[in-house]
């Protein structure tokens, strides 16, 4: 008996029209679907069908094997993050590790990816791109973690971005630390809520952001991705 499929399906960052059709008859087809969160995920399909699955402690673990194991019996199972592409800053490669260790196709729909969509639409150097997904939270590891991040975009040779993924609490600290790694005058590209009602952009210096963000407090609410430029 041949094995079933291992579905990475990328649903949208924002707005649900999004999800293409080839994504929609994935996540409908598939005998289940692995979510993060269900109430995020049955926005998109039934929730009927839906296994939460984080990838971490027992729980996951427990998840994970059943899974294997009906993929080995031949089920067709999606497995999807909250927003974007899994696996990119979101968990599943323990699942997708074993998948291929196990000989059991693994496939994409692709789609969406926060870090993509801000690097395109930012105006800065796309030729080269790092992606540092999310930061250290304590001040001293961020920082270490930047200037590493500018070492290795330096090396390249040629101008590059750095994407970060950056909570509303961390925000703001973030783009203070990348004024004390990178220098004050470095020009970064913030974009928030994406594809939703209320995306916004913003490009500048660090101190024009943290004015900008402090202007209004609303601005201060969602996720955030950075893209800091990088010349030699």
């Amino acid at each position: 008996m041949s094995t079933g499929t291992l579905y990475i399906v990328s649903t949208p960052i924002g707005n649900l029209d999004d999800l293409a059709p080839r994504a929609k008859q994935i996540l409908e087809s598939s005998a289940y679907v692995l979510c993060e969160s269900t109430d995020q995920t049955r926005k998109l399909t039934s929730a009927a069908r839906l296994k939460k699955y984080v990838g971490k402690g027992s729980s996951g673990t427990s998840v994970m094997s059943q899974a294997i194991d009906d993929l080995k019996s031949g089920s067709d199972i999606s497995l999807v993050c909250n927003a974007g592409t899994p696996l990119i800053s979101d968990p599943g490669l323990a699942l997708v590790e074993i998948a291929v260790a196990c000989g059991i196709p693994v496939r994409q729909v692709p789609g969406f990816n926060a870090a993509l969509s801000a690097a395109v639409t930012s105006g800065l150097p796309t030729k080269r791109l790092i992606l540092a997904g999310f930061l250290p939270k304590k001040s001293g590891a961020q920082n270490n973690s930047l200037e590493k991040l500018k070492n290795a975009a330096l090396a390249l040779d040629e101008p590059a971005g750095i994407v970060i993924y950056c909570s509303k609490y961390q925000v703001l600290k973030t783009i203070e630390n990348i004024a004390v790694v990178f220098g004050e005058g470095i020009k970064i590209s913030l974009a928030r809520e994406m594809t939703k009602m209320f995306e916004e952009h913003k490009n500048g210096i660090p101190a024009e952001l943290i004015n900008w963000l402090n202007e209004n407090k609303v601005r201060l609410k969602g996720e955030f991705t950075l893209v800091i430029e990088v010349k030699l």
